[in-house]
């Protein structure tokens, strides 16, 4: 593959360093979001860690199931963007509903969960 010349007129410099300032600040702005957990009180009723709480999560147009990591619920989505677990699940075992991981990000607990007593329907 082969690209062609970048174009260095004026309006192209003035574009990719706006774009690039634009990253910059987003990027600090979301580190802020992290440090301090502004909707910590939401976050934590929607069982979600501070990692997929505050980041832009993509997924595609297409009516999804995907069973629960943990009971294997079978859950319905409206996006190809799914979670790991169902919100009984993740409630019960202070995990995060949409990676599975620990919802404080702890990768060290006294206890770990014991999945075959999650909540069932």
């Amino acid at each position: 593959m082969r690209q062609r010349r970048a174009s260095l007129a004026r309006s192209t410099i003035v574009a990719a360093s706006s774009r690039s300032k634009h990253r910059v600040e987003s990027t600090l702005r979301l580190a802020d979001l992290l440090r301090n957990d502004p909707a910590k009180p939401d976050r934590l009723e929607a069982c979600l860690c501070k990692a997929c709480y505050y980041f832009t999560q993509m997924g595609g147009a297409a009516m999804t199931n995907r069973e629960c990591a943990g009971c294997g619920k079978d859950e319905i989505y409206n996006s190809t963007a799914t979670d790991a677990l169902c919100l009984d699940c993740a409630k019960a075992h202070s995990l995060c509903k949409r990676c599975g991981g620990d919802r404080e990000m702890r990768t060290r607990r006294d206890t770990w969960p014991d999945m075959s007593e999650t909540p069932s329907d």
